[in-house]
């Protein structure tokens, strides 16, 4: 009996392997969009590609910046519009999402550095019908805690379901759900668990962003020095996934890159650096 169940897990666990395998996706190397400004943008933190505007992606600063996210054009990283956003905190942003709320589209800007005071907060806007200086207001916000002070990660799958991944030197980092059904503008404050642990580390604090496609079905995940791929199994969750072997995908070396996102179509993904001083290019890789 025993001998029986170790064989259907085997079997079971080579035939995922070939359907992952086979299903791996190729890009081109990085294709340099052209620069982003530092002066404007000079920690670029996070990116995260319009659901509503083509050809837009959003980013932010970095620990210490101004409640302000910009959106920049993604065919040649010029920026097209600032937006404040009334109501929030810039204590330290770490990274941005893009994904439903209801009806409508919605940024979610995480305020999830340890920078940044317990519990963290977690904003929602509703993306604007304009491309063009405004201010956006915050339509709802997430408190939560959770016991890895410093996440840079956030990411959102179709459901709206959101999902962090804690920032550690020298151990595995954490993965972990934040749960939001009901939880948006109560002020109630959500006890976020660890639930997987990545089945590896580097001496560098990773990982940096990450990012879940339009469809739901591959994620990346940015550490400082890599960008991992996973393609989900049918049923498999995105906690799951992260306890394989991922892929690694084509990356320019960058001084201190920080953010990754899917396109809008999931036909490539971007990647940007921090400033460090001078404009960083905005990289784009085209999937095969």
């Amino acid at each position: 009996m025993f001998s029986s169940m170790l064989l259907r897990s085997f079997l079971f666990g080579s035939l995922l392997y070939i359907v992952l395998a086979a299903s791996e996706p190729s890009f081109t190397n990085a294709i340099n969009r052209g620069l982003v400004d530092h002066g404007s943008i000079p920690e670029g933190s996070g990116l995260a590609a319009s659901r509503r505007h083509p050809g837009i992606l959003y980013t932010h600063n970095d620990h210490g910046g101004k409640n302000k996210i910009f959106a920049l054009d993604a065919t040649n990283a010029r920026l097209r519009a600032t937006f404040t956003i009334s109501g929030a905190t810039n204590h330290d942003w770490e990274d941005i999402a893009v994904g439903t709320c209801g009806q409508e589209t919605c940024i979610y800007i995480g305020d999830i550095g340890d920078g940044g005071p317990q519990p963290h907060t977690i904003y929602r806007v509703k993306e604007p019908r304009d491309i063009r200086d405004q201010s956006l207001p915050v339509e709802s916000k997430l408190l939560y805690e959770f016991s890895e002070k410093d996440c840079e990660t956030l990411m959102i799958d179709p459901q709206g379901e959101l999902y962090i991944a804690s920032k550690t030197d020298d151990e595995p980092s954490w993965i972990a759900h934040v749960p939001t059904n009901g939880n948006w503008g109560t002020g109630t404050v959500v006890k976020v668990h660890r639930q997987a642990k990545f089945p590896f580390y580097t001496s560098k604090k990773n990982p940096v962003g990450g990012d879940i496609s339009p469809d739901g079905t591959e994620m990346l995940i940015k550490f400082k020095e890599w960008v991992l791929y996973y393609k989900l199994a049918s049923g498999e969750s995105y906690v799951d996934a992260i306890k394989r072997d991922p892929l690694k995908l084509p990356y320019h070396p960058e001084p201190r890159g920080e953010s990754v996102c899917w396109s809008r179509n999931a036909d490539g993904y971007y990647t940007m650096s921090e400033g460090e001083g001078e404009d960083q290019p905005l990289y784009f890789y085209q999937r095969k």
